[in-house]
């Protein structure tokens, strides 16, 4: 009998319905002093044990282990390799580029980090092959409800500012340490005579919340949820990003080749008209968002261009099998994600997370639902790669999970 043919157990769907409301959300910790205890991971966690014990088929059961156990296996060979290399060969200074840990940077094998962080790998590898195994349509209005609330909070976060002119989240309580790569906190924007905040609810930073926001808008979209999509999009401009700038972008460049002649023309006969009518407004907004940043005229597009060029060098001074194999997983946190894992993870890294994504972006059937779900994956890929190097949001894995849940169901289709 196929897993794949067999009912979700109601244990695990009842799970997946808290699950889901907590996957999006990054700030609040259920131990402040602890990174690692956001509900989501710890749910995470509790989604094996709950996996082992729940009523179900003994087919459906040997499917996730032998998944989750050969991800595993492969991380653990992998990590192994790295570490192993680091031992025969000089590794250049860590000076150069940011650690995600600056202690005892003279340690190079299994620095504490690698632990860490593999906790949080895990994390998302459990997302990932729960969602991929026993995913069904009827989830999908849990995970609507969670990223509602997520950006209704950043609503009110945004309007409270504006009626009190003081920050009104009363929910965050997850710090860090200084750390290079990371802005935290509540950021404020001033255009023309309005200050304001960006929106970042119960993320850490505007960028962030833009990045978690933005795969749930172009899926709310395809999956016909016209006021999800509208609230979504509004919290996406609100956030004053970037990164949602871009995935907005390049949403409406891809969905615009599939609409008809008639509303693109409207569209763009809008857009131009409400440039004309308010072109201080817009330029002022598209100067801060876009052109400083590219033009390095703010501290965060300086940063950014700091950490590429400094980390993209260090890799290229590694020795050769360091750059296949990387110099450890967790050890190197950029501002980008494609430096961060060239060397933590080499070129074998970089290629392996490449085809993670690819796979079900080229073998989904062009369908209009599996459509917004390939783009929903790209848009992850592409601001991940250039901004936002965050590998720990459930939310990526959530998306990868559903993905290949589709792909495993298109498989048994055409078989039968």
């Amino acid at each position: 009998m196929n897993a794949a043919t067999l009912e979700t157990p109601r244990t695990l769907t009842n799970f997946f319905k808290l699950w889901a409301f907590f996957i999006p959300i990054t700030s609040i910790l259920l131990i402040p002093t602890v990174q690692g205890t956001l509900p989501s991971y710890l749910l995470a966690f509790s989604s094996l044990l709950l996996v082992l014990f729940v009523n179900q088929y003994k087919v459906q059961l040997e499917g996730y282990l032998s998944e989750l156990i050969m991800i595993i296996f492969v991380f653990i060979l992998l990590s192994l390799i790295s570490q192993l290399l680091n031992s025969f060969f000089t590794i250049p200074a860590f000076d150069r580029i940011t650690l995600v840990d600056p202690d005892n940077p003279s340690k190079v094998v299994f620095r504490t980090t690698f632990f860490t962080q593999s906790l949080y790998l895990l994390s998302g590898i459990l997302t990932f092959v729960f969602v991929k195994r026993y995913f069904t349509l009827s989830w999908e209005k849990y995970i609507f409800l969670g990223i509602n609330f997520f950006v209704i909070y950043g609503l009110f976060e945004f309007i409270y500012y504006l009626a009190f002119n003081d920050f009104g989240d009363f929910l965050t309580n997850r710090e860090y340490d200084d750390h290079e790569t990371i802005n935290l906190g509540n950021q404020l924007m001033t255009i023309g005579s309005v200050t304001f905040q960006r929106i970042n609810s119960l993320a850490l930073e505007p960028s962030m919340f833009a990045f978690t926001l933005l795969p749930f808008w172009i899926y709310s979209i395809f999956t016909k949820r016209k006021k999800t999509s509208i609230l979504l999009f509004i919290g996406l401009c609100l956030s004053t990003s970037t990164s949602a700038l871009v995935g907005i972008a390049f949403y409406f460049t891809s969905a615009l080749k599939k609409s008809n002649k008639l509303l693109i023309f409207y569209l763009i006969g809008f857009s131009i008209l409400f440039i004309l009518l308010n072109y201080e407004f817009v330029f002022q907004l598209l100067d801060k968002i876009v052109l400083q940043k590219f033009n390095q005229q703010t501290e965060s597009g300086i940063m950014r261009s700091y950490y590429f060029e400094n980390h993209l060098d260090y890799f290229f001074s590694l020795n050769f099998f360091s750059m296949i194999f990387g110099i450890g997983f967790g050890y190197v946190r950029s501002t980008d994600f494609f430096t961060t894992l060239l060397i933590n993870n080499g070129f074998i890294g970089v290629i392996i997370f490449t085809v993670l994504f690819f796979v079900p972006i080229f073998k989904l059937k062009n369908t209009y639902k599996n459509f917004g779900l390939k783009l929903s994956l790209f848009v992850i890929y592409l601001i991940m790669m250039i901004s936002v190097p965050e590998y720990s949001f459930l939310s990526i894995w959530l998306f990868l999970g559903i993905a290949y849940n589709q792909l495993n169901r298109q498989k048994r289709e055409a078989v039968l």
